[in-house]
């Protein structure tokens, strides 16, 4: 497996591979890899034949440069070996772990239209505003691997694919959850018992919404509200959006994302559904 610790080592790289045509897909990611991530790279092997995954190893996903700086230091000194043993034994060709003001850079939210500046304020997606524009340059990926729980991620991805000209295609997979029905995370492990416990109440609260009769958005509100409430946990946000507008929806009589980001004790997590309508 080849290691790269630079844009300009990528650019160089994944150039010689379109040289000899080779088909690129990616899979960014924070590290602290697990069981999602390798349902990510199985994935990726069905749709390309060169894996690029790309770690930036800061574990509180801080715009600071300092403190970016800082955990990308805990990173290199606690998790990186294992995720490059975790990447070797998954058989990815091409691991790439660089440092942050490699790839940052500084993105125009006046470039995005009304309907995605609304998702500006969402978790970190600040911070992927400054990343991801000019990895995509530099891994000249074929195909972009997503997990369904990183929806605002795939939002602006695609914003920034079409803006730059790209034929990069976005492939979702579906959530991976733990036993409890929590989705799979890193950040996971920093609940106590009882708050994860509470984190899986909130989630499946979320899955029953997809079995409801068609609902309206304020019932589906006031509902994880409620929840929310009852498992001592914030609730920041609620989007319910049109999957094929992204538009906020009143009723859920089509295709509609219900996503949601939730505090509990300090750790920030997030889940969603998508409901399809008979």
């Amino acid at each position: 497996m080849k290691i790269i610790e630079s844009c300009e080592g990528m650019r160089a790289y994944t150039q010689s591979l379109k040289d000899q045509n080779k088909i690129i897909s990616e899979i960014d990611t924070y590290g602290d890899l697990h069981q999602g991530h390798l349902e990510l790279i199985q994935e990726a092997k069905k749709h390309s034949d060169h894996i690029i995954l790309t770690v930036d190893g800061t574990t509180n996903y801080a715009s600071d440069e300092a403190i970016t700086a800082e955990n990308k230091e805990i990173y290199r000194k606690t998790l990186l070996n294992i995720d490059i043993k975790f990447c070797e034994d998954a058989q990815v060709d091409t691991f790439c772990y660089y440092p942050n003001k490699d790839f940052w850079g500084y993105y125009d939210v006046s470039k995005t239209n009304d309907t995605l500046k609304k998702f500006m304020s969402r978790p970190y997606v600040e911070y992927i505003m400054q990343i991801w524009p000019k990895q995509l340059e530099a891994c000249k990926a074929d195909v972009a691997v997503l997990g369904q729980k990183d929806f605002y991620y795939e939002v602006l991805i695609k914003h920034f694919i079409e803006e730059a000209g790209l034929s990069t295609k976005v492939i979702r997979i579906p959530i991976y959850r733990d036993q409890d029905g929590l989705p799979t995370s890193s950040r996971n492990k920093h609940l106590s018992v009882g708050q994860r416990r509470r984190a899986a109440y909130i989630c499946k609260q979320l899955q029953d919404i997809s079995s409801w009769s068609p609902p309206s958005a304020e019932d589906i509100k006031t509902y994880l509200e409620l929840a929310a409430s009852n498992a001592r946990c914030l609730l920041p946000q609620i989007d319910i959006c049109s999957m094929t507008t992204l538009e906020p929806v009143s009723q859920v009589d089509q295709e509609t994302i219900i996503a949601i980001c939730f505090v509990v004790g300090e750790v920030v997590l997030q889940d969603n559904i998508i409901v399809k309508p008979e």
